[in-house]
C-alpha cells in the first residue's frame, strides 16, 4: 500500500484508463521489491494500443 497512489497515477498517464486492482499472491513491488498486496491489470476490454503507448508488452505492474 506503500506505493498504491503513485502506482495508480503512473498507470493512468501510461494507460489512459484506470486499473483493476487484484490481490497479489508472490508478486513483488515494482517501485521496491517488497512483497506487492495488489495488482494492477488493465480492464478486459482495454486496448494498450488506444492508450498511445505500444512499447510496453507487460500489462499489470504490482504494488505493496
Amino acid at each position: 500500500m506503500d506505493h498504491s497512489d503513485i502506482a495508480i497515477d503512473d498507470f493512468v498517464n501510461e494507460y489512459e484508463t484506470f486499473p483493476i486492482m487484484e490481490t497479489s499472491g508472490t508478486s513483488k513491488c515494482d517501485y521496491c521489491m517488497n512483497v506487492a498486496e495488489y495488482v494492477l491489470k488493465l480492464p478486459a476490454d482495454h486496448n494498450i494500443a488506444d492508450a498511445g503507448n505500444q512499447n510496453r508488452s507487460n500489462d499489470q505492474g504490482e504494488i505493496d
